[in-house]
């Protein structure tokens, strides 16, 4: 599934990018995106995301697009200011 759709899904689960293994982050779903959302992170929102029995796993292909999803968990979690967190989600 690409990770648009994964957003939208009803889960808690945790994620990880296929690249490193510098991050792995919980995720509880669904979530939306603002507009100015899906342009910070329109260069990852096409990958593939498939689901282990206890974790998911988004397909990184460089470095570029893992910080990238690093950065959409990691805000999605909180880990940002409110003004960040308010800028790219609903």
């Amino acid at each position: 599934m690409k990770l648009q759709d994964f957003l939208k899904k009803n889960i808690d689960i945790d994620v990880l990018g296929t690249l490193t293994e510098e991050w792995l982050i919980a995720f509880v779903g669904p979530i939306k995106l603002t507009e100015e959302g899906k342009t910070y992170f329109e260069d990852i929102l096409e990958n593939d995301v498939r689901i282990h029995n206890e974790y998911a796993e988004i397909e990184t292909n460089n470095d570029h697009e893992d910080e990238l999803a690093s950065k959409l968990f990691r805000y999605a979690a909180g880990y940002c200011s409110c003004e960040k967190y308010d800028t790219l989600f609903e």
